[in-house]
């Protein structure tokens, strides 16, 4: 289960559930999900197996027992399109000698980012005028967002005599955000 949308940046809970419908107990369970580009892992409510976070391993289901996992996380990319998680579960049953496998997907529409800039500052100067400009960055996110840089791109003939607060670097116009 996935949000049907969600803002660029916001977190999201997939709601991972597996249920054994069968009079027998299942061996051997194991889940692995496949998150979409742009997700940044925060949590689970069970711990997974390994660095990627993206395995589970149960010994034993028993009949009609449920295995329910909530994986938190923040999911960026371009708004409009939709990111798709896919998970598959591999398990036994006792009366079958072969692996069985069953999946599942969903996805979540990105909604646009939390993420503000707003421009101020004249609408146009004449050359050889001095202009004030600021920029403002505002993240209307439930979380923070990751280190990025905010990087400027002026035209060769705007020239800049004073910049509040100054670049990371000298002679660039990028600030880490």
């Amino acid at each position: 289960d996935a949000p049907n949308s969600s803002s660029v940046g916001s977190t999201v809970t997939y709601h991972l559930q597996f249920t054994n419908p069968t009079a027998d107990a299942i061996r051997g369970l194991s889940l692995r999900v496949n998150y979409p580009d742009g997700f940044h892992w925060l949590s689970a409510t069970l711990s997974p197996d390994g660095a990627a976070h993206a395995n589970w391993s149960f010994p034993s289901l028993g009949p009609g027992e449920a295995k329910t996992i909530d994986v938190t996380g923040q999911l960026f990319g371009d708004p409009g399109t939709i990111r798709t998680m896919f998970a598959t579960a591999t398990y036994h049953l006792p009366s079958f000698r072969s692996e069985l496998e069953t999946t599942a997907s969903a996805g979540t529409k990105l909604d646009p980012a939390v993420v503000h800039l707003t421009w101020s500052g004249p609408s146009q100067a004449s050359p050889g005028d001095s202009s004030t400009y600021q920029l403002t960055y505002e993240n209307d996110g439930d979380q923070a967002m990751p280190t990025a840089t905010l990087t400027l791109n002026l035209s060769p003939n705007f020239t800049v005599s004073r910049v509040d607060p100054a670049p990371a670097t000298a002679g660039t116009y990028q600030w880490p955000v």
